[in-house]
């Protein structure tokens, strides 16, 4: 098996790419990077793969041999200081180079996207199954959902198959300090006061990036034409259960303030992954409690 990948260097990439190279049926990794020297120095010494520096958005891709898969990581998430909304939602769509120079030229044999929980919006009914209607409310998630139909209608005329993964909420080492975990973890550190808004009972479907990587691996052996697969752990847990978990492993007695504000527009979210469990064979290891203490494992000097 070959594999072109894009996005290797990023949060969910970087875990990736390090299972991948131990697939025995993968022969060969050609990584797509903005900055080869940064990616060579990232993955130094690990074999089987190769890089190719280009900018996915501007460059014109010159790939000279078929691969089997391409894996679609390479995207960006918003931050709160987003400056230029247009460029994030351009640099965020499906590269026309990539659809240009490696679909319609038929360089690859099967795609595998990772999508977002965001596609959904507001849940209309939970858990979320993959049935459930789309109305993405953020910048982020209509970018995701406007790939999946680029890619769905493409993919039906080249006769390639599209693999579509939709994550919940992806965490573990090295994952952007934006984001929930690593900021909690980071004040109980420092010991300083957590306020949790909305009595601390928004709902999350956190998944571990461990498990969120089995199911890439699962998808280059799923041989349907298109399937859409939700993501997650199966499991549903309030940021109380999260604070919880984090005070039991660090034995912390940090102050948590709870407010009755809603600052959430999605109080619960928590997705149905029977599908991915019956079709894609996807089995999530990790609870909350097993991932974060994993987590912890690998992050207890960055903080």
């Amino acid at each position: 098996m070959r594999v072109l990948i894009t996005g290797v260097t990023g949060f969910i990439g970087h875990h990736l790419i390090l299972k991948l190279t131990k697939v025995k049926e993968i022969k060969e990794i050609l990584c797509l990077v903005r900055n080869e020297t940064l990616a060579r120095r990232k993955f130094l010494n690990i074999k089987k793969i190769n890089f190719k520096e280009i900018d996915l958005i501007r460059d014109k891709i010159k790939i000279n041999k078929k691969y089997d898969v391409l894996i679609h990581l390479g995207e960006l998430i918003p931050t709160l200081n987003q400056k230029n909304r247009i460029t994030f939602i351009e640099n965020n769509l499906i590269a026309k180079n990539i659809i240009e120079n490696i679909l319609f030229t038929e360089r690859v044999n099967k795609i595998i996207y990772t999508s977002t929980v965001d596609v959904y919006g507001k849940p209309l009914y939970l858990p979320i199954d993959e049935e459930h209607p789309k109305n993405p409310l953020t910048l982020y998630g209509i970018s995701k959902y406007t790939n999946e139909l680029y890619l769905k209608k493409v993919c039906e005329q080249m006769n390639i198959k599209l693999i579509i993964l939709r994550l919940s909420q992806v965490y573990g080492p090295d994952e952007p300090v934006i984001k929930v975990i690593p900021l909690f973890v980071k004040k109980i550190k420092q010991n300083k006061t957590i306020t949790l808004y909305d009595r601390g009972k928004v709902v999350r479907d956190w998944v571990y990036v461990e498990d969120v990587v089995s199911a890439i691996i699962k998808a280059l052996y799923f041989n349907n034409d298109t399937e859409v697969f939700n993501i997650g752990s199966g499991k549903q847990n309030t940021l109380l259960d999260l604070i919880r978990i984090l005070k039991k492993l660090f034995n912390s007695n940090v102050k948590i303030e709870i407010s009755n504000i809603k600052k959430d527009s999605r109080p619960k979210l928590f997705f149905n992954i029977n599908k991915a469990q019956n079709k894609l064979k996807y089995k999530p290891k990790f609870d909350l409690e097993k991932g974060v203490t994993e987590y912890l494992k690998y992050e207890k000097h960055n903080f």
